[in-house]
């Protein structure tokens, strides 16, 4: 009974509102076109978020607050006391894994293993520039005393040279080193190869290094965020014969989703032109009275100033960017030519014979009320699914969208469109 109170309100006030259109029209025309042209300069103060944790995590999840609470515990101190046994989070690192060009290949060779001491050179003397200030890879790295953590046996054990190659027999997964010092290196060997049945190694396909970074305080973790940017315009930079580079970095993932969004932007402009063609075709009769070609193209650059509109507020007020949003051109996109194919489907029901004024009014009153309605339940479906994400406490890990979504019609029941 509410929801037709509701309805027949609702149904009047658009009617009245179409009469207003049909009367004045360029009011219409011109205030949204102004209104878009004052938000789209909300793009000046344009930011994005590619942070994985806060992206794909609930906010107020169980393991963040194991997180804290580890932290309080076993405090980690990257600037002279860094144990990696004691790290809660992944922080910022490079991660390389190095192999031969050729299965048959040893990459502890000498020619192989030189390339890879000159990689690692080439690594810690690596450095990052934010604003007017330089860091060197020394003073971004982790560090235990005052020396930088090198969690690489391998290179350890050659002393970083290749003079005593010939010389040294290393044994898998434990080589004992000079002074009672033992290394293990069955997680930096990969494609291990044996003599017989021995310990020794007699050749091994790659090897894995990896160079801890400090993430804290917010300069030195940009820093870092910028140092891993060099190394990996390093690592293209140079090209070995003998060995292949490969690098992960903590912001690999971040950046992948970042390369998505560049990559969609042609699909974009390719998709608003099929819409626009489509629009146009589709209005298009046998005479050119009752074909409409023009409000094709109108109804598609309608929902692109939405979109338009649409990130720019949100920049103003200061919200970020994130990559799921990419979807959204399209969508809206979608949803807006559909609206508008519903808008004329009613108007040419309206009578020709009446006036301009009556026809909107009698358009609006039809075809903008399921168009609101259907809106006002998609907005409201979203929130709902928004505040069981950020409310969520049962799963440390979050819900998938369609666990959110079944969820929300267990609690509300299904939304009708």
């Amino acid at each position: 009974m509410a929801f037709y109170f509701f309805e027949s309100r609702l149904k009047v006030a658009l009617c009245r509102y179409g009469r207003v259109v049909g009367n004045y029209p360029i009011p219409f025309i011109v205030l949204p076109l102004m209104l878009t042209f004052s938000l789209a300069v909300g793009g000046f103060y344009f930011t994005g978020n590619n942070d994985i944790e806060y992206l794909f995590t609930p906010t107020n999840g169980p393991a963040k607050k194991d997180r804290d609470l580890l932290d309080s515990l076993f405090p980690m101190n990257y600037s002279g006391e860094f144990l990696a046994n004691r790290q809660s989070d992944f922080g910022r690192y490079a991660s390389v894994i190095i192999y031969t060009k050729k299965q048959i290949e040893n990459i502890l060779a000498v020619d192989s293993l030189r390339e890879i001491f000159e990689f690692h050179d080439y690594m810690t003397k690596t450095k990052a520039s934010i604003g007017r200030e330089e860091y060197s890879y020394r003073q971004l790295c982790a560090k235990w005393k005052t020396q930088c953590v090198d969690p690489n046996p391998v290179l350890k054990i050659y002393n970083y040279t290749t003079q005593n190659v010939n010389f040294i027999n290393i044994s898998y997964p434990v080589m004992a080193g000079p002074g009672n010092i033992s290394y293990f290196i069955g997680g930096s060997l990969g494609g291990v190869q044996f003599y017989g049945d021995t310990s020794i190694v007699k050749s091994a396909r790659a090897i894995l290094l990896f160079y801890p970074l400090k993430h804290s305080p917010n300069n030195i973790d940009e820093a870092s965020v910028e140092l891993e940017n060099e190394i990996t315009k390093m690592a293209a930079k140079y090209k070995w014969t003998k060995i292949i580079v490969t690098l992960t970095m903590s912001q690999t993932l971040a950046n992948e989703l970042d390369d998505i969004i560049i990559r969609m932007i042609p699909r974009f402009i390719i998709s608003f032109f099929i819409l626009t063609s489509f629009s146009v075709l589709s209005l298009m009769m046998t005479d050119w009275v009752t074909s409409k070609p023009v409000l094709g193209t109108l109804g598609v650059a309608s929902a692109l100033l939405a979109v338009i509109s649409t990130i720019g507020l949100l920049s103003y007020c200061g919200v970020p960017f994130i990559h799921l949003n990419i979807a959204m051109p399209f969508l809206t996109l979608g949803v807006g030519v559909d609206d508008m194919f519903i808008m004329i489907a009613s108007w040419r029901t309206t009578s020709p014979r009446t006036s301009v004024p009556n026809r909107m009014a009698e358009t609006f009153s039809e075809a903008a009320l399921s168009i609101t309605i259907t809106s006002i339940t998609d907005v409201s479906e979203g929130i709902q699914l928004r505040q069981l994400a950020l409310e969520d406490s049962s799963d440390p890990y979050g819900l998938t969208y369609y666990e959110l979504e079944e969820r929300y019609f267990n609690e509300y029941g299904p939304v009708i469109q």
